[in-house]
């Protein structure tokens, strides 16, 4: 496996600090050990969560509801200490603390992982997953276990089953009211951070004006006139209070977002064997309530944008086929492997 060199951002953090620094926590991470009483299995090893969630957020429940799940169906006890709404990195800064064994689980939209693999990129295709059911079947595929594959020879880490993070963007902005993609032409627009071709791509080919821009800087960007709007999905819209800037939403359901989670590597193969597998069927247990609840979500915060004032169109079928036709068109522009763009075709 390789490791991927870059700047640390969570250089001034190590194990010791996140568990608070005590004696204890450093002696319990030093000795993991396998307890049995009346037939539970039990591993005392703290397991230190860093998420990007809020404490209740889907994407914090899928991680949340592991150690219940384990408790209440395969007699397992472990501890899970959560630390949600990115508390101890940024989200870049997560992911590279979990590679470095500074903590062991955390969870990001698969844009954030453009920086360190290119096993995910596929998945920023628009109009890759009709429907929440298909991105929900595809996740579990032959074809994602092989991206997973990757991903884990690439970072290195252990891949932990997918949540859906706020389900489909909406394309929203503040300048005017769009239905179809001449309405859209020259609106400036972020696009994901990490400048990924694929989204640039399909904002250029509706008529926009992509400029990748750091989540946390969107909102003072869109004020201050450097974006016009964005295609982020509704939860994420709505929570981060844009409503308040942005005017005007379009639903294009072009692209589902997947919330990829992880495990460090180390930590994965120091786990013990029995319990590995009540492990990951718990982690997919937890993930199937959180894409549950993700799901049921996606409208009531459509609706809140809309009590919001936001004004959200729906194309109907002649505005919807334009939008599809020209993001479809750049598939083969996208620097996806051929073989892989012809298994998702079929």
């Amino acid at each position: 496996m390789k490791t991927i060199s870059r700047v640390r951002s969570t250089s001034s953090l190590n194990r010791r600090q996140v568990l608070g620094g005590t004696a204890a926590a450093a002696a319990a991470l030093a000795m993991p050990s396998i307890v049995r009483a009346a037939g539970r299995k039990s591993w005392d090893r703290p397991i230190i969560a860093g998420l990007n969630g809020r404490e209740g957020d889907p994407t914090d429940i899928s991680i949340r509801r592991i150690p219940e799940i384990l408790a209440e169906e395969y007699d397992v006890d472990i501890k899970i200490e959560i630390y949600p709404s990115s508390q101890l990195a940024s989200d870049l800064g997560q992911l590279e603390a979990v590679q470095n064994g500074i903590f062991d689980i955390a969870s990001n939209a698969t844009a954030a992982f453009n920086g360190f693999t290119d096993a995910f990129k596929f998945m920023d295709l628009p109009f890759l997953f009709p429907t929440w059911d298909e991105a929900l079947t595809f996740v579990q595929s032959d074809i994602m276990q092989q991206r997973f594959a990757k991903a884990e020879e690439d970072m290195p880490l252990k891949m932990l089953p997918i949540v859906g993070a706020g389900g489909y963007r909406l394309l929203t902005n503040k300048l005017r009211l769009v239905k179809s993609p001449a309405d859209f032409k020259g609106i400036k627009v972020r696009s994901s951070f990490g400048g990924s071709v694929i989204d640039i791509n399909t904002l250029k080919a509706w008529g926009g004006l992509p400029t990748p821009m750091p989540w946390g800087e969107s909102y003072t960007s869109i004020q201050q006139g450097i974006l016009d709007g964005m295609f982020v999905q509704p939860i994420w819209t709505f929570i981060a209070g844009f409503a308040e800037i942005l005017s005007f939403g379009v639903r294009v359901p072009s692209n589902w977002v997947g919330q990829l989670q992880v495990i460090n590597a180390d930590t994965w193969a120091e786990m013990p064997d029995d319990i590995k597998d009540p492990f990951m069927k718990a982690a997919q247990k937890a993930a199937d309530e959180g894409n549950a609840l993700d799901q049921s979500l996606e409208q009531g915060f459509i609706d809140k944008l809309a009590d919001a004032n936001m004004q959200i169109h729906t194309p109907d079928e002649a505005e919807m086929a334009q939008w599809r036709d020209l993001a479809l068109a750049t598939w083969d522009a996208s620097e996806i492997d051929p073989k892989l763009l012809a298994d998702l075709r079929q």
